[in-house]
């Protein structure tokens, strides 16, 4: 075999093994376990296997949180939680390996929704907590949210410290906490019952304005029975 023939030989062989290199590299990219975050909304829960929908485009992940650790933000890290502690719609980021759209998930952070306050009518009470209506955006049909209360709920009326057993049906109150607009509930931090019934009624007689009329005929009738009594007086003091 004459040395040019060999030459072109090798080269072609060396060109097909680079070929082949790079085949295997790009298909081991694609399927490359790497470490990553992903950010999304629970939308299913099967024992320990969340799915989660996040970016990008909407990508559906399969989520194996067995070994992962879970917590809330903002939180308190020695806050123990378990895998029952999430919940369906809930937002999440996920720490983890990896691939494809399967991860195994080293963290868990179960992102709290923002604290607010929320005005309402308490239409119903226990000692678990109430309902209040809230009318939104001047709507006729008020919509109504449970709040939920625990040992650390705080409830104040006109500065003063006071329990779930001041709120009464009827009552005008501002919840404080986290909200839920899945379900309309209110996990409460703080309740300021701003009015009662009963504030309202006397409120309202207080502020009654006054009738001109009615007063004028009250001065009429009292300048009147004056009058007729002098008379009266004077009768008696001449009959004398």
């Amino acid at each position: 075999m004459s040395k040019t023939k060999i030459i072109f030989l090798a080269t072609v062989l060396t060109v097909s093994l680079l070929n082949a290199g790079l085949a295997a590299a790009v298909t081991s990219t694609k399927t490359q376990v790497v470490s990553n975050t992903i950010n999304g909304k629970v939308t299913a829960i099967d024992d320990n296997i969340l799915t989660v929908v996040g970016a990008p485009k909407n990508t559906s992940y399969s989520v194996d949180i067995s070994d992962a650790k879970i917590t809330k933000s903002p939180s308190n890290d020695t806050v123990a939680l378990s895998a029952s502690d999430i919940k369906v719609n809930d937002i999440v980021r996920i720490m983890g390996k990896v691939s494809g759209t399967s991860v195994t998930a080293t963290a868990v952070i179960i992102s709290m929704p923002p604290s607010s306050s929320t005005p309402g009518i308490v239409t119903s009470v226990d000692g678990f907590g109430f309902t209040i209506d809230k009318n939104v955006g001047g709507k006729n049909q008020p919509v109504a949210y449970t709040v939920n209360i625990n040992e650390s709920t705080k409830f104040i009326q006109a500065g003063k410290t006071v329990t779930i057993d001041d709120i009464k049906v009827g009552d005008k109150v501002v919840v404080s906490g986290l909200i839920n607009q899945s379900n309309n509930t209110i996990n409460a931090e703080k309740v300021n019952l701003v009015s009662t019934p009963e504030s309202q009624k006397n409120k309202q007689v207080k502020e009654k304005p006054i009738n001109k009329l009615d007063f004028g005929a009250s001065v009429s009738n009292s300048v009147m029975k004056f009058f007729q009594s002098v008379g009266v007086f004077l009768g008696n003091f001449f009959k004398k």
